[in-house]
């Protein structure tokens, strides 16, 4: 495994945020935070932060995770992933499990989850049947990109068809949490620590002056919360091409 280092990439820019948030998602080209506990999602307009939608009378409800379309915020509480329907303010919940480490919404509103609990990755269709189960994976985070799955383990990204074929194993430097994929490239990262792993043709390891709470693509920028999820920190993706 051929594995580059950069060390201490500094970012372009920096924005301080006004309060602390847990959860970055991009959609529609705008960026959405949500923070661990609470009942509301923030959008960023330009530099500031504004209050999107309150979708609970819970203040203490918890967000693992969410994911938003045209009409409808799809929320995991780590235990069960409900969905918010923004024009009438009515919340469904959708699937139950014990401990729901990863959920993405695919471009035809059907769910792929990861019940981490049962080792199970489950494709749901669009009225939330399960159309498919693979079983005895260990997943800790999955993505979607152009059609394919990346499915994150301990030691190794599984890709898959819409069919849950297998279609590459690609092995990983170090064991990380999450994963996000934009164009050709794979990037890895753990919530807390200050290093990514970026995949093009070859793998290389990039140092950062902070720690990292999660990432999103904006354009021809990424976007990292930090580790303390008071501070945007921007970069232009060329640096890890």
């Amino acid at each position: 495994m051929l594995i580059f280092i950069l060390f201490a990439l500094a970012p372009d820019s920096t924005i301080q945020l006004d309060r602390v948030y847990n959860t970055i998602e991009q959609y529609n080209n705008t960026i959405y935070l949500a923070p661990f506990i609470g009942n509301s999602i923030y959008a960023m307009k330009t530099s500031s932060i504004k209050k999107t939608v309150t979708f609970s009378d819970d203040v203490n409800y918890r967000i693992k995770d969410f994911a938003i379309t045209p009409f409808v915020i799809y929320l995991n509480n780590g235990r069960t992933i409900e969905k918010y329907y923004l024009s009438s303010g009515i919340k469904d919940e959708i699937f139950v499990s014990k401990n729901i480490s990863s959920f993405i919404v695919t471009p035809n509103e059907e769910l792929i989850v990861c019940d981490y609990d049962k080792a199970e990755l489950i494709f749901l269709d669009f009225i939330y049947n399960r159309r498919l189960t693979i079983s005895d994976m260990n997943i800790k985070d999955i993505c979607f990109y152009d059609d394919i799955l990346y499915a994150l383990t301990n030691n190794t990204i599984y890709l898959y068809d819409e069919y849950g074929n297998i279609e590459e194993k690609v092995k990983i430097p170090e064991t990380s949490t999450n994963i996000m994929v934009k164009d050709s490239t794979i990037f890895l990262y753990s919530k807390g620590k200050n290093r990514l792993h970026i995949r093009n043709n070859a793998w290389q390891i990039i140092d950062l002056t902070h720690g990292v709470s999660g990432i999103a693509v904006l354009g021809h920028v990424l976007v990292i919360l930090d580790d303390k999820g008071s501070s945007l920190y921007f970069y232009d993706l060329s640096y890890f091409e």
